[in-house]
C-alpha cells in the first residue's frame, strides 16, 4: 500500500499514555510519592518545576519525597529481532466491507529518574524496596486500551534496572537523592489506511491429476 500524504498525522501517539500508566501504578503503591517530569534531572531543576507545576513558594519544602523523571527518544526493542522484523501488521474489521491496516512498531524507552528525599532512613527503605522489587517496582506490565485497534488492550513490559549515583547534600539545601534507569518496551501503532476487506477465503485440494477438486473449503469473514 502506498505511503499516505500527511502521514505523521496517522500516528497513534502512546508514549505519553504509557508513561500516564505508570505513575498512576506508582502513585497506587506509595500514596505520599510526588511526581515531575525534569529533563535535567537535578534536583534544583525538579524542585523549581515541581513548584511552578503546583503553585508552590520558592522556599517551600512540601515536594518530599519527589520522584523526578525524564524520557528517551523511542528506539526499536532490543529483543534481538532486525529493525525489519520489529514491526507487525495489525488490522481492525470495518463494515460493510472495509479493514483498518495499521503498523506497529516494537520499541523501547529508558525513563531515567531521580528520587529525592531528606530522610536517610526514606532512602534506604527506597533502595531495598527498589532491588527487592516491592512496592512500585512490582510493576511489571502497563495496559493501554485503544478503542481504534479493538478489544484486547496493547500491553508494556517494564524493566528496573540497577540504582545508581547516591547524592547528599548539606551545603544550604538538605537533601538526599539516589538515581536509576528503568525500560518500558511494548508495541507502538500506526495507522496507514483503509483496504477493502477481503470477504471470503476459498482453499482448494486436487486430486493427483491435477484436474479434479478433492476437497473445497469457503472461510466468510464475521
Amino acid at each position: 500500500m502506498a505511503n499516505q500524504a500527511d502521514s505523521d498525522a496517522n500516528v497513534v501517539t502512546l508514549v505519553g499514555v504509557v508513561l500516564e500508566r505508570l505513575i498512576t501504578a506508582f502513585s497506587t503503591e506509595v500514596s505520599e510519592l510526588k511526581f515531575v517530569y525534569d529533563e535535567k534531572l537535578s534536583y534544583e531543576s525538579a524542585a523549581s518545576q515541581f513548584r511552578a507545576n503546583n503553585s508552590l513558594d520558592s522556599t517551600s519544602q512540601d515536594l518530599y519525597p519527589l520522584f523526578a523523571f525524564k524520557r528517551s527518544v523511542l528506539r526499536h526493542a532490543k529483543d534481538g529481532s532486525s529493525k525489519r522484523t520489529s514491526s507487525m501488521r495489525m488490522t481492525q474489521f470495518l463494515p460493510p466491507n472495509k479493514v483498518k491496516v495499521y503498523r506497529s512498531v516494537h520499541g523501547e524507552i529508558d525513563v531515567d529518574f531521580l528520587y529525592i528525599t531528606k530522610s536517610m532512613q526514606d532512602l534506604e527503605r527506597f533502595e531495598i524496596s527498589y532491588l527487592s522489587e516491592e512496592g512500585f517496582p512490582n510493576t511489571k506490565e502497563l495496559y493501554v486500551s485503544i478503542p481504534e485497534l479493538g478489544e484486547d488492550p496493547l500491553k508494556y513490559f517494564v524493566t528496573y534496572g540497577e540504582l545508581s549515583d547516591k547524592v547528599v547534600e548539606g551545603q544550604g539545601v538538605y537533601y538526599k537523592a539516589v538515581s536509576g534507569t528503568m525500560v518500558i518496551r511494548g508495541y507502538y501503532p500506526v495507522l496507514t489506511g483503509v483496504n477493502p476487506a477481503i470477504m471470503q477465503v476459498t482453499g482448494n485440494i486436487f486430486g493427483r491429476n491435477k484436474d479434479e477438486i478433492f476437497f473445497s473449503t469457503t472461510v466468510s469473514a464475521p
